[in-house]
């Protein structure tokens, strides 16, 4: 097992231009894996070593917390939620994300998340221009905090930061 997790993160850094880990990481006993919309872990494992990051060129936003990368890679925004499609808001939520992100993005993935989800798509705050655009989805309201540990998944860095806004802006979809 901790072969073919440690081959599968080398082949997702690789993606993004990064260099291999050394090694898997293996979370403690009873503690669960974030990001695979399944609670309780169920994606891949992340790569010891701290925080993955690496920059990416944007293909096209896909919805209000999904891009693809001009590699064809899809990137689910950790900690967050927007609208699926046909809901309210879907539209406004994907074209607020779509202003917010220019060309050239840094991804980061910090070592409490998994690196990619069931469906496959990395899991990584998107950062653009230095700014946190999923913080910046929350706080127009288009998105709300979510898939983490007081959701049943994994805790991440900005958890506590995305709860608290989220709390304090007005809500425009549920």
């Amino acid at each position: 097992m901790r072969k073919v997790i440690l081959v599968a993160a080398a082949a997702a850094a690789a993606t993004i231009g990064l260099a291999a880990p050394s090694q898997a990481y293996i979370p403690p006993t009873g503690h669960t894996l974030y990001g695979t919309s399944q609670p309780n872990g169920g994606g891949a494992q992340h790569a010891a070593g701290g925080t993955t990051s690496g920059t990416a060129r944007l293909g096209y936003v896909v919805d209000g917390d999904t891009i693809r990368l001009a590699n064809g890679q899809y990137v689910r925004l950790i900690g967050i939620d927007t609208p699926e499609r046909g809901r309210t808001y879907y539209g406004a939520a994907k074209a607020n994300l779509d202003r917010l992100i220019d060309g050239q993005l840094q991804l980061v993935n910090p070592d409490s998340v998994d690196d990619v989800d069931h469906y496959g798509r990395l899991l990584r705050y998107v950062r653009d221009g230095g700014r946190d655009t999923g913080l910046a989805q929350i706080r127009t309201g288009y998105a709300h905090a979510r898939y983490d540990s007081l959701d049943g998944y994994d805790w991440h860095p900005m958890q506590a930061t995305y709860r608290q806004t989220d709390a304090s802006t007005r809500d425009l979809w549920s």
